[in-house]
């Protein structure tokens, strides 16, 4: 069980605490990245062994997240329905290496100079050791998935026929357009500045509506004059930032080229995410309305019952995550199979009967009913219930046949006797044990207990 990841990261200073607290500062840049390179090494060379870990696992509840920066209370809400969890190895994005290309045009645009980033490498590690319950049960599997979307190591020369309008098909390509959303940048002292309003500046941001905030894609405008060289095979490119203000209709065509541009890179991420998915026999996961509605109006992917389940209760807002305790409940999910998959049929049941609704306020208002009744009405029932067993002495009944197992071992079967009056107690007691295992709610007053 767990990750053939983390028996490198067990041994190794990037899990080290006391490191971690001081933000690695008994190592050099210099040899922080090339931990981080080592790491990535490791993960690449076992790749197959890791892939497989995960291939391995047959369930229908096994999810591919597309969420790359993957917060700690989803992975938690998650482990309450899901029977495995695969995302991106956040430290393993910390290890793509640098493009000297990359960063001569960064200098070039008066971005900051490439320094690493120690709060976010610290933060990523607490992050990894936090989950480790999860990682050892099981449930959550990390994967270099990062790895296909890095750039290339050498600028690619691309030609942009039709401004790349033919990229995609129609209708991805108009879905992607009426989203877009289209925003000047103009340099400032250190970098560049995402300006509110759209100006005839060289720098712009492309983003979609509904789509994750972070994700973005920059441009610049560059004159370019080409040179020939002696070599009939080669040739020069001089390239200069173009000037403030831009010419109005080049301004228009090049802001229309790389909304294309933008159109066709998401789409091909979620395409290649899904591809992944598929050869991991794994159920797609996104976080953004852009990338569901992208696979089930124009893709046509097809909802389960299962699947739309899972969105209604990770859409849900859960007021006692905070309180549910991971170790318990990965325990749970190991040994008492049997009541996690009782608390998921129960969410399937109440939320199949949602989906004939079609009033948002409504579906809301359901669905917190639902969670109420599950997470506080029957929790309280089933802590008032073994209140009232514990007055009435059958709890300390159930105990006292317990502790007298080990005597009746060495002194012989008379003390039986001693155990016929507590047996009326611990029958009704075992009784509702049983019973109790059977109610839905049981997982989470199993996990909220203190």
């Amino acid at each position: 069980m767990g990750s053939i990841t983390y028996d490198f990261l067990s041994d190794s200073v990037l899990f080290d605490s006391r490191e971690i607290d001081n933000l690695y500062k008994s190592l050099t840049d210099s040899q922080l990245e090339n931990i981080l390179n080592d790491y990535r090494s490791y993960c690449l060379s076992n790749i197959e062994d890791l892939t497989k870990e995960v291939i391995d696992n047959k369930s229908s509840l096994k999810i591919l997240s597309s969420i790359e920066e993957m917060p700690y209370e989803t992975l938690k809400q998650g482990a309450l329905y899901f029977d495995q969890f695969v995302i991106y190895d956040p430290l393993f994005q910390k290890s793509t290496p640098r493009r000297q290309a990359t960063d001569v045009m960064s200098e070039y645009l008066g971005f900051q100079k490439h320094k690493i980033d120690r709060k976010k490498i610290a933060e990523t590690a607490k992050l990894l050791k936090s989950i480790t319950p999860m990682i050892a049960a099981n449930f959550v599997k990390i994967l270099p998935l990062s790895k296909p979307f890095e750039p290339p190591k050498d600028i690619p020369l691309n030609l942009p026929i039709n401004y790349y309008a033919d990229e995609l098909p129609k209708e991805l390509m108009l879905y992607c357009r009426e989203r877009a959303i289209i925003k000047s940048m103009k340099q400032v002292e250190k970098g560049w500045q995402i300006l509110d309003e759209q100006d005839l500046t060289p720098g712009l941001f492309v983003t979609f509506q509904d789509i994750e905030s972070n994700k973005g894609m920059i441009y610049n405008y560059f004159h370019q004059e080409f040179e020939r060289t002696e070599d009939p095979n080669k040739f020069r490119v001089k390239m200069k930032l173009a000037d403030y203000p831009m010419d109005k209709n080049v301004w228009k065509t090049w802001v229309f080229q790389s909304v294309n541009s933008s159109a066709k890179a998401i789409v091909d991420k979620i395409y290649l995410e899904n591809l992944i998915a598929n050869e991991l026999k794994a159920t797609y996961l996104t976080a953004d309305l852009f990338t569901a509605n992208l696979l089930t109006t124009n893709l046509h992917v097809k909802e389960t019952v299962e699947t739309a389940s899972a969105t209604q209760f990770m859409n849900l807002e859960l007021p006692f995550l905070d309180k549910v305790n991971i170790e318990k409940l990965m325990q749970v999910r190991t040994f008492e199979a049997d009541v996690f998959t009782n608390f998921r049929i129960e969410l399937e049941r109440q939320f199949r009967e949602l989906r004939t609704i079609s009033d948002p306020y409504e579906i809301k208002l359901r669905q917190e009913n639902i969670i109420h009744e599950l997470a506080d009405v029957q929790v309280r029932k089933i802590n008032q219930k073994l209140s009232s067993l514990k007055r009435k002495g059958f709890v300390d009944a159930a105990l006292l046949l317990g502790g007298l197992a080990g005597t009746v071992q060495t002194a012989g079967w008379s003390l039986l006797a001693s155990a016929l009056a507590a047996f009326t107690g611990y029958k009704t007691y075992q009784d509702y044990k049983d019973n109790l295992t059977e109610n839905p709610s049981y997982l989470l007053w199993r996990v909220l207990k203190k």
